[in-house]
């Protein structure tokens, strides 16, 4: 399992991966944490650029180690430091060092949580923990200087805006009819300038399956580097297209009318986004944007939206 070797669920990813970790790299991790790295194995999956693995310790510990690869994902994790080092919260990894010393290669160590039990498949007392989960960071004290929602609204929440200057990609994915588009853009455009995404609750503003994990009785959300202060709505809605089509239910089967608008953002960060081809600029997850997938796809978003327009009335 360590000194390089992965798991069946892992082997294929492995092809071109590096599965030593690096001298200086380990050398790092064991002063950061006090004990020598003696072991360790790549962390696989997941959509972030940075460097990840499990390192076992000579005391028979594992700590998690997540290291920039380069300037942005340098400033990744130093956002997520910045919310370890604010808030203390049993639905967050432990944070066990932090080391930034080294030009666009800080290390984040973590509680290594990969004996967890990682959706899907879900079950409705899953999906209940996660809802439990998603209040439980609404009612945390943000911490000081986060992003606000509201002061991005110009820019991250104006998608079917884009999708209107050229809906070609976006028709060419078939998840709406010409007829559909050419009838409402100027409906979800309006509902989504309109919408009041301004709060004060803390929101992860990336709750997917391979964010979240259950270890035991808690519910543990990771990657907190999108972290912002805004209205909690949008961080349910935001979770709902994949758990959808990860098994779960609809979408419209946990909410209710209050959703629309927050349901139009969403399809509208998939619609503008999953037609583009990967080298495109637009591709690539705003740093502080909502709903930040890196395999976007606008279906069961879309859906929602195209098929309930009761919901989208002023």
């Amino acid at each position: 399992m360590f000194s390089g070797s992965v798991t069946s669920r892992d082997r294929s990813e492995c092809r071109g991966t590096r599965t030593q970790l690096d001298p200086d790299l380990r050398d790092r991790i064991s002063a950061l944490l006090g004990r020598r790295v003696s072991a360790w194995r790549r962390a696989l999956g997941g959509y972030t650029a940075a460097e990840r693995w499990i390192c076992a310790l000579e005391d028979g510990e594992r700590a998690f180690a997540k290291v920039a690869v380069d300037s942005r994902t340098a400033q990744w994790l130093r956002e997520e430091h910045y919310v370890y080092q604010h808030v203390d919260a049993a639905y967050m990894p432990r944070l066990l060092g932090w080391g930034d010393d080294h030009l666009d290669r800080p290390i984040l160590l973590l509680e290594d949580l990969s004996h967890a039990d990682w959706p899907p498949p879900w079950t409705q007392a899953r999906i209940e923990q996660v809802l439990a989960l998603i209040s439980a960071v609404a009612a945390t004290p943000a911490p000081p200087d986060l992003p606000r929602l509201a002061d991005q609204k110009g820019w991250v929440f104006s998608r079917w805006a884009t999708v209107k200057r050229d809906p070609r990609a976006f028709l060419l994915l078939g998840r709406c009819s010409t007829t559909w588009l050419e009838r409402s853009i100027e409906r979800v455009v309006h509902v989504e300038a309109e919408a009041d995404v301004s709060g004060e609750s803390f929101l992860h503003l990336d709750v997917r399956s391979d964010n979240l994990c259950f270890d035991g009785p808690r519910s543990v959300l990771v990657d907190w580097n999108l972290a912002a202060i805004g209205n909690p709505r949008i961080e349910l809605v935001g979770w709902l297209p994949s758990l959808s089509v990860e098994g779960g239910p609809p979408p419209d089967q946990l909410t209710g009318r209050h959703a629309a608008p927050f349901a139009v953002i969403t399809a509208g960060h998939f619609a503008a986004r999953a037609g583009l081809p990967p080298s495109s600029p637009t591709r690539e997850p705003a740093c502080r944007s909502s709903c930040s997938s890196s395999r976007p796809s606008p279906g069961p978003a879309a859906w929602w939206v195209s098929t309930r327009p009761d919901r989208l009335a002023p």
